[in-house]
């Protein structure tokens, strides 16, 4: 499943993903932490549009809903 939803990110101009493992600090080992680096806020949500209104995106979306237990989203912006 996270095959299939990593082609078809892929697919709709997402950029590669960065897992992390929490080791220490305020979650559990179960905690996946997932970075990706946007060339822009529009470039995200253009892609974000596009991925909603693609039919095989939302199937695996769906599907990914049952190994998810909670997202948490947060944006960050470097410091000059």
């Amino acid at each position: 499943m996270i095959c299939k939803l990593n082609a078809v990110e892929s697919r709709l101009g997402f950029p590669a993903k960065r897992r992390y493992q929490c080791y220490i600090g305020g979650h559990n080992l179960n905690t996946l932490i997932i970075e990706r680096q946007w060339e822009s806020l529009a470039a995200m949500e253009a892609a974000y549009e596009k991925a909603f209104m693609d039919p095989e995106y939302q199937v695996v979306q769906a599907e990914s809903g049952a190994v998810i237990e909670s997202v948490q989203i947060e944006l960050y912006a470097p410091l000059p």
